[in-house]
């Protein structure tokens, strides 16, 4: 995230009036960050770590869906 930020503020890209959503600027700490990357948002104000919000989760259900016969999906319409 440090690394993404410092990258984000060179121009061009920096120039551009980027803005962080998600940790936001605002969260600097090393231990809030991490436990972000772990956790979420919630980890953040510390109200427990909810893993449903990490994109991770998201891509997991994301493949190719078709008929038997092509050979490159991975599940048929009916998963």
């Amino acid at each position: 995230i440090e690394e993404v930020r410092r990258i984000l503020s060179f121009p061009p890209l920096g120039d551009r009036g980027l803005v962080e959503l998600l940790p936001g600027g605002r969260v600097t700490d090393d231990l809030k960050l991490r436990a972000y990357i772990r956790c979420g948002t919630k980890a953040i104000n510390g109200s427990g770590c909810d893993r449903s919000q990490l994109p991770a989760n998201h891509l997991a259900g994301t493949c190719r869906m078709g008929d038997a016969g092509d050979r490159m999906s991975v599940v048929d319409r009916s998963l």
